[in-house]
């Protein structure tokens, strides 16, 4: 998986390319979060519609517990996929053991998610 990086001021803005892979999603979890320490940023956009949807929804859940794990608070992670992709298993998942995430469609909405202070 190819993983990108660029700082967007507000945020830190990932884009991911490549086959979904549920070993490969845990490094590329770990250098995002080691990149966002290194740049100071708490806010992540993660582009992830350029990746291929997984083959089964268990890697949806492993997903989802690997952001709990690696991705959690502080950081607010906004993740941008394809409509057709998005089931919400993976947030779910995330966001229950912890995590603050939201998956969308729509690049705004993410960003103004990010933005806005935490309730």
């Amino acid at each position: 998986m190819n993983v990108f990086f660029r700082n967007d001021g507000t945020h830190l803005h990932v884009v991911c390319e490549g086959v979904w892979d549920p070993i490969e999603l845990t490094d590329v979890a770990r250098q995002i979060r080691v990149t966002a320490d290194q740049m100071s940023h708490d806010k992540l956009l993660i582009d992830w519609s350029g990746v291929s949807a997984p083959s089964d929804n268990t890697y949806r859940i492993l997903a989802g517990h690997d952001i709990a794990r690696i991705l959690s608070p502080p950081l607010r992670v906004a993740v941008l996929n394809r409509k057709v992709v998005i089931n919400k298993l993976t947030e779910n998942v995330a966001v229950s053991g912890g995590a603050t995430m939201l998956t969308h469609h729509d690049h705004r909405h993410l960003v103004d998610w990010l933005l806005r202070a935490p309730a």
